[in-house]
């Protein structure tokens, strides 16, 4: 008896330490194209960007949804991107001859593992906001339960428990439900003095405006956003010239959703500054958007910029998952 509960103990250690692709599951995804971004013309130019294409994600799957970070990976059709109720999401974008999104496919997900390798994770704890990709690791940000956990990748899916990052996010005092929303890795090469680029979605400064971080080994030092017209910010990337890129969101009931993009000069961002940014780009109602959570900056095959957006439908009926892509033609 006590020969067979051991190996029952390994056995189940093993598969609550050691989850791996085999172990996750396949979903089913129905993508309806998405043709001009402004409801009801054919305008696709809005400020600085012009819209590609898009698409309006559905899943029979009810764990699908909640989508609040999101990274194409370095080969711009393969994705990452996490939920707020703790899974992640793994596929690929399937592209027409002229990059324009037309469906998702090989779409795996399963649970962001505790830090203990559990699979049943608390709203508490399993509330992933934040997703940066650096070759094959993945940092991740959590509210509620503060904290960034560090997830090794093989091809792009996650591998085995989380391990806790080397910074402690207790010390900030962030807000229960308004903490680290944006998590950026700086390239290589830029006077950022830090590894990754934190911000908080609505902890603001003595000051009114949005709280960053420069995230560097154990260090955490603090920099400040210029906040405008009650926006939240809910993700950010670094553009190639080493600009970064805000993605904001405001919700009202009598108009609606609105978002906007802000770029901000990389060499402003230091330690103790309050920076500001020029306004690329900002839509409402009259716009296919929702509530725009995600953010990935990625170059097509000619050397253009794009910008992809994704949004979190709440796992709600009356919203929706979108996913749009944009080029940068300022």
């Amino acid at each position: 008896m006590r020969l067979r509960a051991t190996i029952a103990t390994l056995v189940l250690s093993v598969v609550l330490l050691g989850r791996t692709p085999a172990c996750a599951d396949t979903v089913e995804i129905e993508a309806t194209p998405i043709r001009g971004f402004a409801i009801g013309t054919g305008e696709t130019r809005i400020g600085a960007l012009e819209f590609v294409g898009g698409l309006e994600l559905r899943s029979p799957d009810p764990e699908f949804g909640g989508i609040s970070g999101f990274r194409l990976l370095s080969d711009r059709n393969r994705f990452l991107a996490v939920s707020d109720a703790g899974r992640w999401f793994a596929g690929t974008i399937a592209r027409d001859a002229g990059g324009v999104p037309t469906a998702i496919t090989e779409v795996r997900s399963g649970p962001l593992l505790g830090s203990a390798g559990n699979d049943k994770i608390s709203k508490r704890d399993g509330d992933c906001e934040g997703l940066a990709v650096v070759g094959n690791e993945a940092l991740l940000s959590f509210e509620r339960n503060h904290r960034m956990l560090r997830m090794r990748l093989k091809d792009g899916v996650p591998q085995g428990a989380p391990r806790r990052f080397a910074g402690s996010l207790k010390k900030l005092a962030l807000s229960y439900n308004k903490g680290i929303e944006a998590v950026a890795a700086v390239p290589a090469g830029s006077p950022i003095p830090a590894e990754f680029v934190a911000i908080a979605e609505e902890t603001l400064d003595a000051a009114g405006n949005h709280r960053g971080f420069l995230l560097r080994g154990a260090k955490i030092s603090e920099f400040s956003i210029r906040r405008h017209d009650g926006y939240a910010v809910t993700d950010a990337d670094f553009l190639p010239n080493g600009d970064l890129l805000v993605l904001e969101r405001s919700f009202s009931f009598s108009s609606g959703p609105a978002m906007r993009l802000r770029r901000i000069v990389g060499p402003d961002i230091k330690p103790g500054a309050l920076v500001d940014g020029v306004l690329l780009m900002e839509a409402d109602a009259r716009y296919q958007i929702d509530n725009m959570e995600a953010l990935s900056v990625s170059k097509d095959d000619s050397g253009g910029v794009r910008i992809t957006l994704g949004s979190d439908n709440n796992f709600s009926a009356l919203q929706r998952t979108l996913l749009l892509e944009f080029r940068l033609v300022e």
